[in-house]
């Protein structure tokens, strides 16, 4: 009885080519789509992530204080390299090529490294020479003020010695904060 009922019915049966067609425009969509993926240019996280560290890194080594120069370079390196990024990524998918992203990114690594490698070596001399300065003025001080109180001295000359002892103090109070610089 159902069978007498379908044979009233009249719709339109989709015919063998019709449903092909339909399957290979289907079929190439998809792989368009595939390949647009596969081809796509991918952004190099690798390296954008190792110039961040690299840069923070400078940070962490004072490379702000001993190394300012490099640490600026790589700082605008590594902006450049978001900068790039983000124009890139505004393209459409397969347009995009993060080749200058990669080149920031690469060039911001160095000069971050160099900063830090700088900053390290200047600090370290700093250090060294901050400590053997103030042991030699401490030296000095310790073997000229018993001759000091007996000789006859003009007041000015005796208020830029003392001067001369403040500022070794200072000096040594700024050694031990750990600001080499200013010691």
């Amino acid at each position: 009885m159902r069978m007498d009922f379908l044979k009233y019915i009249n719709y339109p049966k989709p015919s063998i080519n019709y449903l092909l067609v339909i399957n290979l425009t289907l079929a190439v969509v998809l792989m368009s789509i595939s390949l647009m993926v596969e081809l796509a240019s991918e952004p190099p996280v690798l390296y954008f992530e190792r110039a961040r560290k690299a840069v923070a890194r400078a940070r962490d080594c004072q490379a702000n204080i001993y190394a300012t120069d490099l640490l600026i370079a790589a700082e605008l390196d590594f902006n450049q390299a978001q900068l790039a990024w983000m124009r890139e990524n505004q393209r459409w998918m397969i347009n995009r090529e993060y080749y200058r992203t990669r080149e920031y990114s690469i060039k911001a690594l160095k000069a971050a490294d160099h900063a830090a490698l700088r900053a390290l070596a200047v600090r370290d001399s700093l250090r060294w020479l901050a400590q053997t300065g103030i042991q030699l003025l401490k030296k000095q001080i310790v073997l000229v003020r018993p001759h000091l109180i007996d000789m006859p001295i003009q007041r000015e000359l005796r208020q830029k010695i003392a001067w001369g002892e403040l500022l070794t103090m200072e000096s040594e109070a700024a050694f031990k904060r750990g600001d080499y610089r200013r010691a």
